[in-house]
């Protein structure tokens, strides 16, 4: 915008404008979105994919393989093209192998889960029948294109669904009265599957992981200036350090 003003500038110099329209431009900078999620809107996701939504304009059946997928990328950071092609080799009962696909000649990656996690696994994705753990309900097939597919609709389809019960999950919490009638003005929180990696890495963050810890989670390279998005000194975290140092603090 600098320059193309300068350009504008000579333009009206040498008579081929009259005027400059950049004069007194200024660029708008958007609001950030909120990027992060809350526990319960998780949780609210995790639940409605599991058991399916009834509503007056017909019921939504449930998707157990988005509820697992959501669990995994909240407990893991990992992206979700690493857990969609998860096979049910990288499981080994308490948490996952992987190599992320985005790290050229990265290194290969292991990734606990919690005991919720744990047992949608066992009881969702063990016996699908497929060597891999996230399978399509209605197409009984991965969520995983072929590699030379441009469309992707495999993992167009994962991405459909997960919106949906995003959708879903947001309006029960923030689109309804406490009588449960709908609230006609209200904004559906800005975050989507990508953000739940960015969620993960901050709680893992204030629970006092360093950040050589959050580059074992993340993949990203010690002294990455992307860590500053996870990494604050807020008084969570000097409380955290404080307590590796010298073990529980007294709150006199």
């Amino acid at each position: 915008m600098k320059w193309f003003k300068r350009l504008m500038v000579y333009a009206v110099e040498i008579g081929v404008r009259d005027d400059n329209p950049c004069l007194n431009l200024k660029i708008e900078i958007p609001k950030p979105r909120k990027a992060i999620w809350e526990k319960e809107e998780i949780l609210k996701v995790i639940e409605l994919a599991l058991n399916g939504r009834k509503s007056n304009h017909g019921d939504t059946p449930a998707r157990p393989s988005i509820a697992v997928a959501t669990a995994i990328a909240y407990d893991t950071s990992m992206d979700q093209h690493d857990i969609l092609k998860l096979t049910k080799a990288q499981w080994d009962g308490q948490g996952l192998s992987f190599k992320q696909t985005k790290v050229r000649d990265g290194e290969k990656k292991y990734a606990l889960v919690s005991d919720e996690t744990t047992e949608l696994i066992k009881k969702h994705c063990m016996n699908n029948g497929s060597i891999y753990l996230i399978c399509c309900e209605t197409k009984g097939m991965p969520y995983v294109d072929e590699e030379n597919s441009v469309r992707r609709p495999r993992q167009s389809l994962f991405q459909q669904q997960f919106r949906k019960f995003k959708r879903f999950a947001m309006k029960e919490m923030y689109g309804k009265d406490a009588k449960g009638n709908d609230i006609e003005d209200w904004v559906e929180p800005d975050v989507n599957f990508r953000d739940l990696r960015r969620t993960a890495l901050t709680e893992f963050a204030k629970a006092g992981a360093t950040e050589a810890e959050l580059c074992a989670l993340s993949g990203h390279k010690l002294g990455s200036r992307i860590l500053n998005r996870y990494v604050k000194g807020d008084k969570v975290r000097s409380i955290n350090s404080a307590k590796k140092r010298w073990g529980e603090i007294s709150n006199d």
